[in-house]
């Protein structure tokens, strides 16, 4: 009985096995970004196929899910998705405290759960005895569902998973303010606390909101994302409203907007231009053919009613894919101005591909690309992870405002307020 029960493990190893080859198979043929991104596929089969093998033939599925995590996250492409796999352990836990590294190099707390040894400000110089450049450089980002395509996103997602922890475990923190210190963190089960303050705020429940800023002539308008044909509508009316209120000037804010239709996106920029522009040719791979297959044009063509007024656009790295699209439409206006504290998620291939991996999990891909009207890719990171829309005002990463932003506040929106109330001119 014992020999037939690790017959049937080895034979299901070996199906997991085949499964993730078929699968990295499929991404080879089909991810539509593998010259752009310099991928090397077999590098890639090369380091994930042991670690899988070993995974099954320890029959252990969680191990597994893992692994496939982190073959996603080695695609640097917010459009990689993998689900159905079982969370890492650090995610059941945190230690109570979000960090940021501010533009001065440094890497320093910015808002405290519950602790009364550690403060805001105070700057970390070692985590569990590593330096905490290191320890950054090593926190389990492969964690995440999804890829991460940039270097600020690398950097952002490094500070939000190395203050998560298996409920139980202790660290050991050497922080500074005016002498160096040591503190204990213990991580306790909690409800994603630190992921609350760090991730996609709530700026309302509505795909669309619209408000006049508090004794202002500046509108106000947040696209949450562009997932159906009824928002076009709401964001027209919610422009309609704000001129009527008589506003001026305007922020539209597209962070944490998770995309959706193309032509949606191409169609809201068309309120911010007066005349018709290319906005994008998609492109799919046909591996038959081994060539792109053109498959249609968009254009941003003028839409009721037009806004030819000062716009300060925010964006994040939660804007992705047609929220990206609706920045850089809108930035091509000489009305524009981009704000925010870092670029877009460089991410803006088309989406609907998918392969499974063993049992339950799906890993989701782009199929095809974005073009300009010279053929370039637009948007997505390349192989430098170079991408994205970039703030042509970049709010800094200081202690302030990083304190300022964990805590609710929105030093974003208060810089754009401000420059618009300036005059609202694009620093081009």
């Amino acid at each position: 009985m014992k020999l037939a029960v690790v017959a049937v493990m080895a034979l299901a190893g070996c199906a997991h096995t085949r499964s993730f080859e078929a699968a990295h198979d499929k991404l080879e043929e089909r991810y539509a970004f593998t010259e752009w991104k310099a991928i090397d596929w077999d590098a890639h089969l090369a380091e994930y196929l042991p670690l899988v093998t070993d995974a099954k033939e320890q029959g252990d599925q969680p191990l597994f899910g893992q692994i496939i995590r982190r073959y996603g996250h080695s695609i640097p492409d917010a459009h990689i998705e993998v689900e159905g796999a079982a969370p890492c352990d650090v995610a059941a836990g945190g230690y109570g405290v979000v960090l940021s590294r501010l533009d001065d190099g440094t890497v320093a707390v910015v808002a405290v759960s519950g602790s009364t040894d550690v403060a805001p400000g105070d700057r970390v110089l070692e985590w569990n005895g590593v330096p905490i450049d290191q320890a950054l450089a090593e926190a389990p980002v492969w964690c995440g569902d999804t890829g991460l395509a940039t270097p600020e996103q690398r950097a952002f997602e490094q500070s939000r998973w190395l203050v998560r922890g298996v409920p139980g475990e202790t660290v050991t923190v050497t922080l500074q303010d005016e002498t160096a210190r040591e503190v204990d963190l213990v991580a306790t089960e909690d409800d994603g606390w630190s992921f609350a303050v760090t991730g996609p705020r709530k700026r309302g429940r509505a795909a669309v909101n619209s408000t006049m800023l508090a004794g202002s002539t500046v509108g106000y308008i947040h696209i949450a994302h562009v997932g159906h044909d009824g928002i076009g509508n709401r964001v027209a009316d919610a422009l309609a409203s704000l001129i009527d209120a008589g506003a001026d000037r305007l922020v539209l804010d597209l962070r944490d907007n998770d995309g959706g239709s193309d032509q949606l996106a191409a169609d809201i920029a068309g309120h911010f231009h007066a005349t018709r522009r290319f906005y994008e040719t998609a492109t799919y791979w046909d591996s038959g053919a081994g060539r792109d297959t053109h498959d249609e044009e968009i254009w941003v063509e003028p839409q009721s009613p037009q806004w030819t007024q000062p716009v300060a656009v925010l964006v994040n790295h939660f804007t992705v894919s047609s929220g990206e699209g609706i920045a850089m439409a809108v930035g091509w206006s000489p009305h524009a101005t981009i704000i925010g504290f870092e670029p877009t998620a460089a991410s803006f291939g088309m989406t609907g591909g998918r392969t499974r991996v063993g049992e339950g999990i799906v890993i989701w891909f782009p199929l095809g690309r974005s073009l300009d009207d010279s053929d370039a890719v637009q948007l997505d990171s390349d192989h430098n992870g170079e991408g994205g829309v970039h703030p042509t005002i970049r709010v800094p990463w200081t202690l302030e405002n990083r304190v300022d932003w964990a805590s609710e506040g929105d030093p974003e929106l208060d810089v754009a307020f401000a420059h618009l109330l300036a005059g609202g001119a694009s620093p081009r």
